[in-house]
């Protein structure tokens, strides 16, 4: 087209691009910091649940879907059992520091 360029011109009015900082994964400041939550009797009762109960099959399942599942159930059944409050991580960290263990005996 007659007259028109390929130069920009800046629009003083609009606001600079600036980088934004990377947030970082932080809690909420008001969020409880996670406590130690296992004694003999909660490390009893979740291996009992786990490996000794109808529970156990389901973690046998080839459907990482039912595995989850398993986890969840076994969480609350946990909680119920010992009547503290235990999420599916602190069960999946627990029984993966069980396998560990077992995998390092001789």
């Amino acid at each position: 087209t007659i007259g028109s360029s390929n130069s920009y011109v800046l629009d003083s009015n609009l606001p600079a691009l600036t980088k934004t900082p990377k947030r970082t994964r932080r809690s909420p400041s008001g969020a409880a910091k996670r406590t130690p939550l296992w004694d003999d009797n909660g490390v009893a009762a979740l291996f009992r649940l786990r490996y000794k109960s109808q529970l156990s099959a389901r973690f046998y399942s080839k459907n990482n879907a039912d595995k989850k599942t398993a986890y969840v159930m076994l969480a609350a059944e946990l909680s119920v059992a010992t009547e503290k409050e235990y999420s599916v991580a602190q069960v999946q960290d627990k029984d993966s520091l069980r396998r560990l263990l077992n995998s390092l005996r001789i």
